[in-house]
């Protein structure tokens, strides 16, 4: 019985910190169509704690932690320096400049 009763309790705090987090700034799909910057770099608004979409691997990162790269004369945010180099390396291999 105990176990039934704890494991509502942590279900119940679950949920309470998921809606809290949720609401709290965590990038909503309908935000982030609304404001899109260009087709493969999402992002939602100037503050530095908003998320950005890597264009690569299609993780989201705080724009503050985010690595920007000019490529071909457009503005991408990464997650990380191999993200970088193997999305520098799909362009080069599909023939895109």
């Amino acid at each position: 019985m105990r176990f039934l009763i704890l494991a509502f309790l942590a279900y119940f705090l679950y949920r309470f910190l998921r809606g809290l987090l949720r609401s709290g700034g965590y990038i909503k799909m309908d935000e982030a169509r609304d404001s899109v910057e260009d087709k493969d770099s999402i992002k939602v608004s100037d503050s530095v704690n908003d998320m950005i979409r890597d264009p690569f691997c299609k993780a989201y990162v705080p724009l503050r932690d985010a690595g920007k790269r000019v490529i071909a004369g457009r503005k991408y945010y990464f997650c990380s320096n191999e993200c970088v180099d193997r999305f520098e390396m799909e362009i080069i291999n599909s023939g895109h400049s």
